[in-house]
């Protein structure tokens, strides 16, 4: 039988520009400040939403099939509280990390540390910045973030084998990646939100690879 891998992606997604906390030590965001433009949101959204879901029960009625919003995950208490904002600069500020241009194919880098990146990279969007001249904290992830931090999140049932890759991102309000194709995904974020928009893998629509998400 053909073996499928589920690769996760753990996000935190916030903006960091004129603050709706004062506090970084706000325990709801985790010292993160996750406001953003009113225009961003939308109430809009025809994904069907579930509970828990078993291995079988999502092998048969949602793998390769279609979308699905969970409103309920595995309890990941204790990784949440290992990505709030002052633990992390303080486990990870100096480490040097690897961003990536915010275009379709990411195929730019940069290496900053991690503090260097929150005090330079998260702000909100500008909307005359393309995508391939923006660069955020995503995938290409540190050893030491290997090592050190995922261990500590628990995955959902049906992505519990070890051969899913996990992915890690932080990002500023109105950031993101342009339409792009990879496989199999589940995308859980601990602080902020984000918004999808989804396409049938049979439909191409037209886009500019290297426009931020903000432009499309």
């Amino acid at each position: 039988s053909m073996r499928h891998v589920i690769c996760l992606l753990v996000l935190l997604c916030f903006s960091y520009g004129e603050s709706s906390w004062s506090s970084d030590t706000e325990l709801g965001d985790g010292g993160w400040d996750t406001s953003f433009d009113p225009w961003l949101s939308s109430s809009i959204c025809n994904l069907e939403r579930v509970g828990h879901l078993s291995e079988d029960e999502f092998n048969a009625h949602y793998l390769q099939q279609r979308p699905v919003i969970f409103e309920s995950t595995q309890d990941n208490s204790i990784f949440k509280s290992h990505t709030e904002k002052e633990y992390m600069l303080d486990k990870f500020g100096d480490v040097l990390m690897m961003l990536s241009s915010a275009n379709t194919y990411s195929y730019k880098r940069d290496y900053i540390t991690f503090s260097q990146y929150l005090d330079e990279h998260i702000e909100p969007q500008d909307l005359t910045t393309p995508g391939d001249q923006t660069f955020y904290l995503f995938g290409g992830n540190h050893h030491i973030l290997e090592t050190q931090l995922f261990p500590e999140y628990k995955r959902p049932p049906f992505a519990n084998s070890e051969e899913g890759s996990i992915s890690f991102g932080v990002a500023g309000s109105g950031s993101g990646v342009p339409l792009h194709r990879h496989g199999h995904v589940f995308a859980e974020v601990m602080y902020g939100q984000k918004r999808w928009f989804l396409y049938p893998p049979e439909e191409h629509p037209y886009f500019d690879p290297d426009a931020s998400t903000l432009q499309w």
